[in-house]
């Protein structure tokens, strides 16, 4: 499996912004229980104009990579402010083509939660549902990404 650069993108400065109201503001109609219980109720301060990194993961159908791979290759780049992945949801708030994918495939990051650990955040566009639908999981019970997945950065 091979991690792919595929663009930069710039994030505006961002007032302080309460998760929750973010995510209503980017139509996310579907919340998984881990991202309830450790990042829903985060309130991030302001946040300085900055650059994300997107890369795209590539490989057949049957390769996966697994988040300690990705955050391997990232460094410190890998942990990423959901004020500023909010920012990007809400630019595609209906599904438009942008900077994340909608076709299918699903979106990539890396936050820290209210319990202090990291954990991989996934997030895809549900056509059936009309919105995001938004997860955390554990890094060690990752059974891998495959192909055609997002993953978003801090660049430097």
């Amino acid at each position: 499996m091979k991690i792919i650069e595929v663009s930069t993108q710039r994030t505006p400065a961002i007032p302080s912004l309460a998760i929750a109201k973010g995510l209503r503001a980017a139509h996310v109609g579907s919340i998984g229980s881990n991202f309830k219980k450790f990042f829903l109720d985060i309130v991030e301060v302001k946040k300085y104009s900055a650059a994300l990194t997107v890369y795209q993961l590539e490989g057949t159908s049957k390769d996966r990579i697994f988040d300690k791979d990705i955050i391997k290759f990232l460094g410190n780049r890998a942990v990423v402010s959901l004020s500023r992945v909010c920012k990007l949801l809400q630019k595609q708030a209906l599904g438009e083509k942008g900077v994340l994918v909608c076709n299918g495939a699903g979106n990539i990051t890396y936050a820290l939660g209210l319990d202090w650990n990291v954990w991989a955040i996934y997030f895809f566009w549900s056509s059936d549902r009309v919105g995001w639908t938004i997860e955390a999981f554990k890094l060690e019970d990752s059974l891998g990404w495959s192909a055609g997945h997002r993953v978003l950065a801090r660049t430097f």
